[in-house]
């Protein structure tokens, strides 16, 4: 039973860990796009649904440190949702690589290397999917782990 918590413990601290960078370069990100649009640039299809996604998964990883099983569903519900805007709206592929979290990441290359913004390494795309999943997956994770050792015990 104490290891089952010890690795309830880890699992939801690692992904607490993770989640804090993420939850700053979604701010920081929707702060950028939104000041962007605010200022009369147009911007892809789907951006404000892309917007209120990424809006949607900050809100998850937030609610996670309190309620891990309800945010790390709103977090995934989020990523799905980023899946079906992918694959339902024409020509949003293309633009955003069907991934959650390539735009905040691209900004961050394009502000490290302004001249590598045209060309993105494909492990940028990799890390976009892996980056928000992984938290939402350890969140949950840690619940159930909480969940299966609190039927057990009663």
């Amino acid at each position: 039973m104490k290891s089952q918590l010890l690795v309830r413990n880890i699992l939801r601290w690692i992904a607490r860990v993770i989640s804090i960078p993420l939850v700053a370069l979604i701010l920081i990100y929707l702060l950028f796009v939104g000041l962007q649009v605010l200022g009369g640039e147009t911007g892809f299809p789907g951006l404000y649904l892309y917007m209120l996604l990424l809006l949607a998964m900050l809100a998850g990883l937030v609610i996670a440190w309190w309620r891990e099983r309800l945010g790390a569903i709103v977090a995934l519900v989020a990523i799905a949702g980023f899946f079906a805007q992918a694959w339902l709206l024409s020509g949003f592929r293309g633009t955003i690589g069907s991934s959650p979290f390539v735009g905040p990441l691209i900004l961050i290359v394009a502000l490290i290397k302004p001249q590598s913004f045209d060309s993105v390494p494909s492990s940028i795309y990799v890390a976009s999917w892996v980056l928000p999943l992984a938290p939402a997956c350890l969140f949950f994770s840690s619940w159930l782990l909480r969940r299966n050792r609190q039927v057990k015990v009663s």
